[in-house]
C-alpha cells in the first residue's frame, strides 16, 4: 500500500470516470491497495467515501444504438457541441451559421427524432469546422479553417467577440487540412484544438502506407473572465488509409475532439478511401498523453528530426459508415447503469448522407 495525492480539478471522480459531478478544487490523500483506491472527503456535517477503480480505456467500448435521419437542410454540418440536456449547437462550414439541434427523447432514453433551427450567421467567418460551447460565458468558440483563427461569438447575434492567441506554428496549416477539431472541457477551464492533417513542417499527409501527424494544442484559463493561454502541444498520429487512394480527396485525418469531465480526450478519425468502391469509415480513440512528448517548442515533426513520443491511442469504436461522413462528436446523458450516450453528426455535404448516429459508451 502507499499514500498518494489525487488532484480533482473541479470534479469528483466516481467510477466510471466519465460520470463526473462538479465540486470545488480538492487535493485528496489516496490510500492505494491492489486495483482499488480509497479516499474520504469531509463536507461540513457529512463524509463521503470515494471508491475509485482505475479507469482504463481498454475496459470501455462504444456500440451503435441507432441512426437518425436529419433534414436535407442545412447541409455541411461539420461540428457538434453539447449545450444542455437534449440541446446541441452545430455550424455549417461554408457560409457559417450557428444551428441549434434539439433531440426528442424516445423509449429507453434514446432519441427518436430531432429538430434543427438556424440561429444566426457568424460575423466574418469563412469555413467553420470546429465549434465549442463555452459553459462559463454562454457563448461559443469556432475554429475557422480558411482564416486560421479560433474566435468567440455571441449566439444571439453571431457577432465576433474576440480571438484566441494561437501558437505561430499553426500558420503552417496546409490548405483544407487545417483546423478541424475544437472542444472545451465541461468545467470551462480547458480547450483543445487540432489540425486535420500534418502542418507543412510536420511531415506528409496520410496515404495507404502511413498516417499523418497532427498537433493537439491545449489551452487553459483561470475562470470565466480569464484569457485562454497556450498550455502545451502533443503529437497525434492518425491511422493510414484502409483502402486505395486513386485521387487527392482521399484522406485519413483527425475530424473531432471531445473532452470529458475527468480530462479524458476522445479523438474521432475520419477516413475516405476506395475498397474498391468509395467508402467512409470512422474510428474513435481514447488518448493518453501521460508518456507523450510536449512538442510545443518543436519547429518540425517531420521524419529525420528529433525523436518524440506521440500520445497513446486506445480504439473504442470502428465502423464503416456508408455515405455518412461523420465529422462531429459530442457527449450525451449518463444512464442509470453508468453507461453514456454520445452523438456523431454527418457533414451531409453534396451527395453524402445526412445522419445523426447515437452511440453508447459502457464497459
Amino acid at each position: 500500500m502507499c499514500i498518494e495525492k489525487l488532484q480533482c480539478h473541479g470534479h469528483i471522480l466516481p467510477y466510471p470516470a466519465f460520470a463526473a459531478q462538479p465540486i470545488p478544487y480538492l487535493e485528496l490523500p489516496i490510500l492505494k491497495h491492489a486495483a482499488m483506491c480509497y479516499t474520504s472527503v469531509m463536507f461540513s456535517d457529512f463524509r463521503i467515501l470515494l471508491l475509485c477503480l482505475p479507469w482504463t480505456a481498454a475496459a470501455l467500448t462504444f456500440t451503435t444504438v441507432c441512426e437518425l435521419d436529419r433534414p436535407d437542410e442545412p447541409t455541411s454540418l461539420s461540428s457538434l457541441s453539447f449545450v444542455s440536456n437534449g440541446v446541441y449547437w452545430s455550424s455549417t462550414d461554408w457560409k457559417p451559421a450557428l444551428h441549434e439541434i434539439v433531440l426528442r427523447q424516445g423509449a429507453a432514453g434514446k432519441p427518436d427524432g430531432l429538430k434543427i433551427t438556424r440561429l444566426c450567421a457568424l460575423e466574418g467567418a469563412k469555413d467553420v469546422e470546429g465549434l465549442a460551447y463555452d459553459p462559463l460565458r454562454g457563448t461559443f468558440w469556432a475554429a475557422d479553417e480558411v482564416h486560421g483563427k479560433v474566435s468567440e461569438y455571441d449566439p444571439r447575434s453571431g457577432r465576433r467577440l474576440g480571438n484566441v492567441e494561437l501558437p505561430a506554428i499553426f500558420k503552417k496549416c496546409r490548405r483544407t487540412y487545417g483546423f478541424e477539431s475544437l472542444c472545451i472541457r465541461p468545467d470551462g477551464l480547458e480547450m483543445w484544438l487540432a489540425n486535420e492533417e500534418a502542418l507543412s513542417c510536420d511531415g506528409p499527409v496520410s496515404t495507404s502506407e502511413h498516417g499523418t501527424t497532427v498537433r493537439l494544442a491545449r489551452f487553459t484559463r483561470t475562470g470565466r473572465d480569464g484569457t485562454w493561454e497556450a498550455a502545451g502541444q502533443w503529437a497525434y498520429a492518425t491511422d493510414s488509409l484502409g483502402g486505395g487512394a486513386p485521387f487527392n480527396g482521399c484522406r485519413s485525418g483527425l475530424s473531432s475532439l471531445c473532452a470529458l469531465e475527468d480530462g479524458t480526450l476522445l479523438a474521432l478519425e475520419r477516413e475516405y478511401s476506395f475498397k474498391p468502391l468509395p467508402a467512409l469509415r470512422c474510428r474513435i480513440y481514447a488518448t493518453d498523453r501521460s508518456q507523450a512528448t510536449d512538442i510545443a517548442a518543436r519547429e518540425s515533426l517531420a521524419p529525420g528530426t528529433l525523436p518524440f513520443t506521440p500520445v497513446a491511442k486506445t480504439l473504442l469504436y470502428d465502423a464503416d459508415t456508408g455515405l455518412s461522413m461523420y465529422e462531429g462528436l459530442a457527449p450525451g446523458p449518463i444512464a442509470s447503469d453508468g453507461s453514456r450516450l454520445f452523438y456523431l453528426i454527418s457533414d451531409g455535404d453534396k451527395m453524402m448522407a445526412k445522419k445523426l448516429r447515437v452511440l453508447r459508451l459502457s464497459k
